[in-house]
């Protein structure tokens, strides 16, 4: 009987080729399982290691926007302590200020002198003692400081009676009596201030200007923030543009303390609302960036501003001693623009990647090379940051084809 039984495991009969099918299409059925379980796992912890490092690139990109804060306030504090170094200097080896001073020179216009003329004709003229009138001095600011005009105006008049060294004469016709003037004069060495020519001046003078009571140093400012307004946008200096994005009205200054320049619209800060931009873009038009249409009434459009700052905090910083930090910020606004402008664009790349869109909107700027920029990067930049595809289609994509437009 042995050969029944191993013709009865025998391979080739219809019952066993059917088994083995069914085993093999099993366990293939049991390896496609595990190999797309496999791969959805996969898919679902690229997406949390995405997120994660999003959120880390985030919180790192805001840690160097505070390091780069604080590296501008500790220049900013270094100038300032310089410039306190050197007036705390000057004071401790100046000498006491007189009419010899050489910064300021106080001169008498002089008539012609009668050297014979007797103190006893001049008595009955001046019954008093002798001293000058108190007229007006001729250009009384001309670049004199008022603490050295006032010593040397009290240094001349503690003098008393005039003698052969003293700083006026007197005299006298037969007809009227003798008339004294003064006229204050800058020395030949003394040189106004120079403007400033760099941001570290400026932020010293912006200090400065925040110093109670120090109206020369706030008008001065004033004045570069007028002129600043005045410049069109693309004609403005990295000094200007500095000053209009970090100047601030001090506390201490009232409305009525110098009503010879008026007071300009403050810059919004970066973190202000979009309606503050409205209005201080409103107030200078002058400065309004690219992109943004008009109201009827000449105000900017609030959702082209929207667009216009939400694009502003999320480009990259630029650093001045680096010429390729700017080159990114332009080819950042250049793939943007491009990016938005097409409707439909943003929302693909986000599908087309697997993009997840970050639920709490968070402003960082971009961080990376030149190289690093296109348009799969701006959109995983700004998804990450809570960019979603309604903002794009209704606020980036109208404000992206005006910018392209102007």
């Amino acid at each position: 009987m042995k050969h029944v039984a191993d013709a009865s495991y025998s391979s080739h009969q219809p019952a066993f080729q059917i088994a083995f099918q069914d085993r093999k299409r099993i366990r293939e059925e049991v390896f496609n399982k595990g190999v797309s379980e496999g791969i959805r796992r996969q898919k679902e912890e690229n997406r949390v290691l995405a997120d994660d490092i999003d959120r880390y690139r985030c919180e790192r990109n805001q840690a160097r926007e505070e390091l780069c804060t604080l590296r501008a306030q500790l220049d900013a504090t270094r100038a300032e302590s310089e410039r306190l170094q050197d007036k705390l200097s000057r004071q401790q080896i100046a000498l006491p200020v007189d009419v010899s001073n050489p910064q300021c020179e106080l001169r008498v216009i002089e008539p012609p002198v009668d050297h014979q003329l007797s103190l006893d004709y001049l008595s009955p003229l001046y019954p008093q003692q002798l001293s000058p009138p108190m007229t007006t001095p001729v250009s009384p600011q001309a670049q004199l400081p008022d603490c050295v005009a006032a010593r040397s105006f009290a240094a001349v008049l503690a003098t008393g009676q005039p003698d052969d060294d003293s700083a006026f004469q007197a005299t006298s016709s037969d007809d009227t009596p003798p008339t004294l003037s003064w006229t204050v004069v800058a020395s030949p060495t003394y040189k106004p201030t120079k403007p400033a020519k760099n941001i570290k001046q400026v932020q010293s003078l912006i200090k400065a200007a925040h110093q109670p009571g120090n109206y020369s140093a706030l008008t001065k400012v004033k004045a570069l923030c007028s002129e600043a307004h005045k410049t069109p946008r693309d004609q403005k200096t990295e000094v200007q543009r500095y000053l209009l994005s970090n100047w601030r009205t001090p506390d201490w200054e009232h409305p009525s303390s110098l009503p010879k320049l008026p007071a300009p619209l403050n810059n919004p800060r970066l973190e202000d609302p979009v309606e503050c931009w409205v209005s201080y873009y409103a107030a200078n038009p002058s400065s309004c960036p690219k992109g943004i249409r008009r109201e009827s009434d000449g105000r900017p459009v609030l959702s082209d501003m929207k667009a216009s700052r939400t694009v502003a905090r999320l480009r990259p910083m630029v650093n001045p001693s680096d010429p390729e930090s700017r080159e990114a910020r332009q080819k950042y606004m250049t793939v943007v623009t491009e990016l938005f402008s097409e409707r439909g664009e943003y929302s693909s790349i986000l599908r087309r990647d697997a993009f997840s869109v970050s639920p709490h909107v968070s402003y960082a700027p971009f961080v990376g090379t030149t190289d690093d920029i296109d348009r799969l990067s701006i959109a995983r930049h700004f998804a990450a940051c809570g960019v979603t595809i309604p903002i794009a289609e209704d606020e980036l994509a109208p404000w992206a084809m005006e910018y392209l437009r102007d």
